[in-house]
């Protein structure tokens, strides 16, 4: 006991600094910074480092313009074309689902002989357009704030590629300083949490590309309005892990119900339950053996990140949970040295 105490003193103003990093990051919102800069460089990793397995030849300086090229025409498509095109979109698809659930309740109504108040409905009606004229705007400045990160996360891993050593050199010029004891500390449990990202997202982003695939086929087959949307919602809840197909096809279930009859509905349940045993599939030949926690704790994992994070904290919720397990496993008193482990 007195060896692991002697432990954590010698540790403490590493993890110390470590919780007050990811609280400034908490309370200043960049985690989604954080991950779109995870994402462009688990992409940069792929691509000049795992490419160089097929295309040995290749310099890997090439292989990074090449990406960064391409890197720049998306941005630029997303701001001139995705950005605008999703607020619209977004905001129709509210309106047009309000709407629609005024028909389908007006047939019922009509159907069954039921009573309503129509002067309430109607107040309803235009508490509703306020309400989506609210929601476009919302949703507006919300995905600008996510193209400004996005750009932001594409500047800094450009830095971080080209300047990795000179990051490192300029934190470990004094190699027994707190300085350098503190970046290393921090850089080990930053790699050790990318690992797991880079395993479980690999997995999911595969996972997620399937299921937007799947997804386009069923949405054109019934002609389900709002495609753009749909699909824009089933890959981002398709990154995450367990529950995050659950939510995108409940979504499309209930807009199919209200904007194409419940045939629709029956068939995108249909398609939801097929879904979610195609990913239990995926998930245990893709990322079964990276993850090898219980469902429980996988849940409750996903849950905490929601509550915490909202979307994002789900997507980086089981790295995080394999991260700190990681930790507890491998922590132990240093034998013949206190350097970092």
């Amino acid at each position: 006991m007195n060896e692991f105490i002697t432990y954590f003193k010698q540790n403490f103003i590493g993890y110390i600094t470590l919780l007050l990093i990811c609280w400034v990051v908490f309370l200043t919102d960049l985690v989604v910074l954080f991950i779109f800069l995870l994402f462009i460089y688990l992409l940069t990793d792929v691509v000049t480092r795992d490419s160089r397995k097929w295309i040995p030849l290749v310099p890997a300086t090439l292989l990074f313009w090449s990406l960064y090229i391409l890197l720049i025409g998306l941005f630029s498509l997303i701001v001139f074309r995705l950005v605008p095109l999703i607020s619209v979109d977004a905001s129709h698809y509210f309106n047009t689902i309000w709407q629609d659930t005024r028909v389908f309740l007006f047939f019922l109504i009509e159907k069954y002989q039921l009573s309503i108040d129509l002067a309430a409905l109607k107040q309803q009606a235009f508490d509703q357009l306020t309400k989506s004229f609210g929601q476009a705007i919302h949703i507006f400045n919300n995905v600008s704030k996510m193209v400004a990160y996005f750009l932001f996360a594409i500047v800094l891993n450009f830095l971080f590629y080209r300047e990795g050593k000179q990051i490192e050199k300029v934190f470990t010029s004094t190699p027994n300083s707190l300085l350098a004891y503190i970046y290393q500390f921090l850089l080990a449990r930053l790699q050790r949490f990318y690992t797991y990202f880079r395993k479980v997202m690999g997995g999911q982003v595969v996972i997620s590309c399937i299921n937007v695939l799947l997804t386009l086929v069923v949405i054109s087959v019934l002609h389900i309005p709002h495609k753009i949307t749909l699909l824009f919602l089933v890959f981002v809840f398709g990154l995450v892990p367990v529950l995050g197909n659950l939510i995108s096809n409940t979504i499309l279930t209930v807009t199919a119900l209200v904007s194409s009859g419940v045939i629709s509905a029956l068939i995108c349940l249909v398609f939801l339950i097929a879904i979610h045993k195609l990913e239990y599939f995926l998930n245990s030949k893709i990322i079964g053996a990276i993850i090898r926690l219980p469902m429980s704790v996988i849940l409750l994992s996903l849950l905490l990140g929601e509550v915490i994070l909202g979307v994002w904290g789900m997507m980086i919720a089981i790295p995080l949970v394999l991260t700190i397990k990681d930790e507890l496993e491998i922590l132990h008193p240093p034998k013949k040295t206190s350097q970092v482990t």
